[in-house]
């Protein structure tokens, strides 16, 4: 009787160990703060970190700040050339999405904040998989692109 109990047991741990979502997962279908790293200029790596301040979802718009930091010492800088934020949604690449607004951060006294920036108007059409792509382009005209994959 005891054999058959534990063996219950360990059937029902490893059903739901098999179940629970890897962080892998989580953090693609999460939407939370995401680091995508730029190397488009092999003297200088950037980082963009990406936290949503307005969670995406199918309802509202959606509310994307973008912190961009040289990778070196993590200091606060703008992108030597200009970026770009669009959606793309894989299993219907000819949906029409509006363009994204870029908008400068200002602190209290209307400064800009070094290399803060909110992305605003983006919106989600509908249920699925997405992709959020940020373009890099460089002062020499060349791109980069990187992007968040999002469950919506």
């Amino acid at each position: 009787m005891k054999k058959l109990i534990y063996s219950s047991i360990l059937l029902l741990l490893s059903f739901s160990v098999c179940a629970a979502p890897s962080s892998t997962e989580q953090a693609s279908t999460v939407p939370g703060s995401t680091m995508l790293i730029f190397s488009q200029d092999p003297r200088t790596t950037l980082n963009a970190d990406c936290v949503w301040t307005q969670k995406p979802s199918v309802d509202s718009g959606a509310t994307l700040q973008i912190q961009w930091m040289n990778a070196a010492n993590h200091a606060a800088v703008d992108p030597a050339g200009s970026f770009d934020v669009s959606l793309f949604m894989p299993s219907m690449p000819s949906m029409y999405n509006a363009p994204t607004q870029l908008e400068r951060v200002v602190d209290n006294q209307g400064n800009p904040v070094l290399g803060k920036y909110l992305v605003r108007n983006i919106y989600f059409m509908m249920v699925g998989r997405w992709d959020v792509r940020i373009t890099l382009t460089g002062p020499d005209g060349s791109e980069e692109t990187q992007q968040i994959e999002l469950d919506i």
